[in-house]
């Protein structure tokens, strides 16, 4: 019996070798118990066992990065990736909200982020076929308030529900805005961001000069010398932004109020998430990295309420810091802002004045006087701008007017030619 049985085992596992040997695993996958599946897709005539490891009691049903990687192994630093790692997220995560709740980024924050390739990739169950990604499947991921809505068109809306109304996308709605000219001339978020660039950790396989390698001098802007050495591109061709201001995150803990907060986004069951106020409007400006020019945003400006069996613990709306960005919002449009936008105005570069202010959040009890003022705040990816520079920008000699006065000129001839 004992015999018999070592018999049929070397039997069973002598025919699973020449069955993967020649290819007959797929025949066998598919002629015996899943025979609704074809695969008639890039991976055609590949075995099955190849992509669908052994396990404990059959063969694992999804396919792993790692499984993807051992043939596609010129992509295999992808696993390095900031799409991966979270690097970035984590460490922006564990500095502000650490101190009121360690375990933050678990609840709230490792829902998105690649984790296979077929995240991107996605793969047809009944023929295997393996999709390049498009704007729809970047989009799934950059939207709200992670960049990449914007380059359709799409803005941000307040968070109450009696503003979700408008274009959706991806069960969210969003306001209208210009889309960026490239998508408008058909461009993919691919064309600037390939496979390369990303495992590699590159923001973008592209820059502005790689396709716009002669300057149009023309162009009144172009032909001062500053702005084409201290600017990035998109510095001025940014026509809009989208920014949140006084970013709110309320935690839950047996408390029967939390219906009355049931229209705002939850990331986990016990926290939701508000803002002071969001908008689509043109770019702030600070420095980058690279000491140049550029828009930036909020990253975030963060308040934080606990409340447990309906009473507040702490303190109400605590202040975890207020962050911003260099950012590169993908709304580049032809047109540029007027001389006035960058030389005469210091909202513009966070040094609005408390006369000048809308918005009074410390009347709303928050330890935040000015969303436009840069006091307080800090810089995550570069500089804000010091009211000394502000004056040096607001410095206007002889060629800023004879600029000015050509630039108006021009506004005031495509006005006149208007029918």
């Amino acid at each position: 019996m004992v015999k018999k049985w070592i018999i049929l085992s070397l039997m069973t596992i002598l025919t699973a070798l020449c069955l993967n040997s020649f290819g007959y695993a797929l025949e066998g996958c598919t002629g015996n118990c899943h025979k609704d599946i074809v695969n008639s897709g890039e991976h055609k005539g590949v075995v099955c066992t190849s992509c669908h490891v052994s396990s404990e009691n059959h063969y694992v049903k999804s396919v792993t990065f790692d499984t993807c990687l051992k043939c596609h192994k010129d992509y295999e630093n992808m696993k390095n990736s900031p799409m991966h790692t979270k690097v970035n997220e984590k460490d922006f995560v564990h500095k502000v909200f650490d101190k009121v709740d360690s375990k933050f980024y678990d609840k709230n924050c490792n829902s998105c982020h690649v984790v296979n390739c077929s995240d991107c990739h996605g793969v047809d169950k009944k023929t295997h076929s393996i999709a390049k990604p498009n704007n729809e499947t970047c989009l799934k991921c950059h939207n709200s308030y992670f960049i990449g809505h914007e380059y359709v068109g799409l803005g941000i809306r307040d968070d109450h529900e009696r503003y979700q109304r408008g274009i959706e996308f991806d069960n969210k709605s969003y306001m209208k805005m210009s889309p960026d000219i490239h998508f408008e001339l058909g461009l993919k978020c691919a064309d600037c961001h390939d496979m390369s660039s990303i495992s590699n950790g590159e923001k973008s396989s592209k820059v502005c000069t790689d396709c716009h390698q002669k300057v149009d001098k023309t162009v009144i802007e172009h032909k001062i010398e500053k702005h084409m050495t201290e600017l990035e591109c998109y510095t001025c061709h940014s026509a809009w932004s989208a920014m949140e201001f006084g970013t709110f995150w309320v935690k839950f803990e047996n408390s029967t109020y939390q219906q009355y907060f049931r229209w705002l986004t939850y990331y986990s069951n016990e926290y939701a998430k508000s803002s002071f106020y969001k908008i689509n409007d043109q770019v702030l400006i600070g420095k980058n990295e690279k000491g140049v020019y550029a828009p930036i945003r909020p990253q975030f400006i963060t308040f934080f309420t606990s409340l447990k069996d309906n009473l507040v613990q702490g303190e109400e709306n605590k202040f975890l810091g207020g962050y911003f960005k260099s950012v590169f919002p993908h709304t580049v449009r032809r047109e540029t802002v007027n001389c006035e936008y960058c030389h005469d105005r210091g909202k513009t570069y966070l040094l609005q004045k408390d006369e000048d202010r809308i918005f009074l959040p410390e009347k709303d009890g928050l330890k935040v006087r000015n969303f436009y003022n840069s006091w307080g705040f800090n810089m995550l990816n570069g500089n804000f701008i010091s009211e000394e520079e502000f004056k040096k920008i607001n410095q206007k000699d002889n060629v800023y007017y004879k600029f000015y006065i050509e630039k108006n000129k021009q506004i005031l001839n495509l006005i006149r030619n208007v029918k």
